[in-house]
């Protein structure tokens, strides 16, 4: 299981390439890292299961979280080709990727800032977000009923990433106004 995590909350002009880097460095590339090491071993298993704990993030991006949302588009694309080719290798692996929406969890609060420092802390949508024992009951059912694929998110969440997919220019003016709504610029102290 794939559960570690960090993100960032900045614009992408004000976002250093150091805080890019190190998103994805923990996001991707420790996830990358850590099949690439247990895969042989779940093969030989010929019942291996690769549970990814993504976020809806992956498949919807947000303003002013582009590296985080990069980096679990990021590990979406590569369970997509890992499923894929385990599948035609008929190891016996399979592969799920959970996306939850926001989970009550300090990871706001330890996101970093654009110059790397930590936000310190948590905003609305965590707060409000699902409870961390009902998103590992979920994840476990997951686990169990052998899902590809979970998207664990209210209605509208679910409703957003069906309109990216299939009416983008309505989910472009929606992001852009969101954009507007939370750019810190834009507050007026």
């Amino acid at each position: 299981m794939n559960n570690a995590g960090i993100s960032s909350y900045s614009s992408i002009e004000d976002t250093s390439m150091e805080i890019h880097r190190k998103v994805v460095e923990v996001n991707y590339f420790g996830m990358v890292g850590l099949v690439k090491a247990l895969l042989q071993a779940l093969r030989k298993s010929g019942d291996g299961l690769v549970m990814q704990v993504s976020s809806v993030q992956g498949s919807l991006s947000v303003p002013h979280r582009a590296a985080y949302s990069a980096s679990k588009h990021a590990m979406q694309a590569y369970s997509d080709s890992l499923r894929a080719e385990e599948a035609a290798a008929r190891t016996g692996v399979e592969v799920s990727v959970f996306s939850p929406g926001y989970v009550n969890t300090n990871i706001a609060i330890r996101a970093f800032n654009a110059d790397g420092s930590q936000r310190g802390e948590n905003d609305a949508n965590h707060t409000t977000g699902y409870e961390a024992e009902d998103v590992a009951s979920r994840i476990v059912e997951a686990i169990i009923l052998r899902e590809k694929e979970v998207l664990m998110a209210p209605f509208h969440v679910k409703l957003a990433v069906f309109i990216r997919k299939f009416i983008p220019s309505l989910y472009f003016v929606i992001m852009k106004n969101r954009a507007v709504k939370t750019n810190p610029k834009n507050k007026v102290e």
